[in-house]
């Protein structure tokens, strides 16, 4: 799901950024005047992205921020080392250094990233480190994209399993897919399309 639901983002883009850079022609506001649109990048755009989904909130991003014409710099998550480090790997083997980079570090690494006079920055994880982030953009006048989430307890999630698949391999399958990314917890399980069952309480 994080890599797959990646490459279709970034293919999307690519399908359409021809279509979303055109120039556009709109009414002017007085006679004998001409008015266009002219889309024009931003420079460079710095990226946090959270450990839930830690490909998907890097690269995502990526398709609007290319599709613009601009470069990046990605700060990804701390709390998933392995990932981020491969992150970088391929990043400096298959990218320009002008175009993408990373920067790999602990959270007082992500509060000196946030502080950079970006032309743009893009924020996704919780509400307490979004209101940091709010803040240290806010002294370089910066253009912010918080996507911030909120754990709410008692949330469930319901999963029906179709009688094809096994009840045990369907529960491995739901929860590996989950990898603790969602902030939900599966609390029914509907075997054979059958809802007259007991809800189960299961935790991640």
């Amino acid at each position: 799901m994080d890599v797959g639901t990646t490459a279709a983002t970034l293919k999307h883009a690519a399908a359409n950024v021809g279509t979303w850079t055109q120039s556009e022609d709109v009414e002017a506001p007085a006679a004998g005047m001409q008015t266009r649109i002219e889309h024009q990048p931003l420079g460079v755009d710095g990226i946090i992205s959270p450990w839930n989904f830690p490909i998907n909130l890097a690269f995502a991003p990526l398709a609007g921020v290319f599709a613009a014409g601009n470069a990046a710099l990605i700060k990804p998550s701390e709390l998933t080392p392995a990932t981020s480090e491969l992150l970088a790997e391929l990043i400096a083997e298959y990218f320009d250094p002008m175009d993408l980079g990373v920067v790999l570090g602990d959270a007082e690494v992500g509060k000196a990233f946030s502080e950079l006079p970006f032309d743009h920055l893009v924020f996704t994880g919780s509400t307490s480190v979004g209101r940091h982030v709010m803040h240290a953009a806010a002294n370089n006048l910066l253009p912010l994209l918080l996507v911030t989430f909120v754990v709410k307890y008692g949330f469930g999630v319901a999963l029906a399993v179709s009688p094809a698949l096994s009840f045990n391999g369907s529960f491995s399958a739901a929860y590996l897919l989950l990898c603790g990314g969602f902030s939900g917890i599966i609390m029914r399980l509907w075997p054979n399309n059958s809802f007259k069952l007991t809800p189960l309480r299961c935790a991640a």
